[in-house]
C-alpha cells in the first residue's frame, strides 16, 4: 500500500510574474493584445499550418491563451461543421 502526502502551494499571479530583472516569466497571452485575435472573430479567413495545410472557413472563435481557431464551415448540403486549429500549430492567418 502506498501514501502520498500533497503539499499544496499557493501561487498567485504576482508570484509567476517577478519583479527580478533578471528572470522574466511570461504567457503568450500577455504578449499578444486581445483585439488582435478579436479582429479574426466572425470573419472567413484561411489558416497556414506548420506542416503546410490551409485550413479555410468562418472564424467563430478563438481562444486567447492556447490561441486556437474554431473554424465554422457552411455547406448546402448539409449543416454547418466546426473545425479546430490548435494554436501550437499557425503559421499564418
Amino acid at each position: 500500500m502506498f501514501f502520498f502526502q500533497a503539499t499544496l502551494v499557493p501561487i498567485t499571479i504576482m508570484s509567476i510574474l517577478s519583479t527580478d530583472k533578471d528572470v522574466v516569466i511570461q504567457h503568450p497571452i500577455f504578449s499578444r493584445p486581445p483585439g488582435e485575435l478579436l479582429q479574426y472573430v466572425y470573419k472567413e479567413v484561411c489558416i497556414t499550418t506548420n506542416d503546410g495545410k490551409t485550413h479555410t472557413g468562418w472564424v467563430y472563435t478563438v481562444d486567447p491563451v492556447s490561441q486556437s481557431f474554431t473554424l465554422a464551415k457552411f455547406c448546402e448540403t448539409s449543416l454547418a461543421r466546426l473545425e479546430i486549429v490548435m494554436g501550437h500549430s499557425v503559421d499564418q492567418v
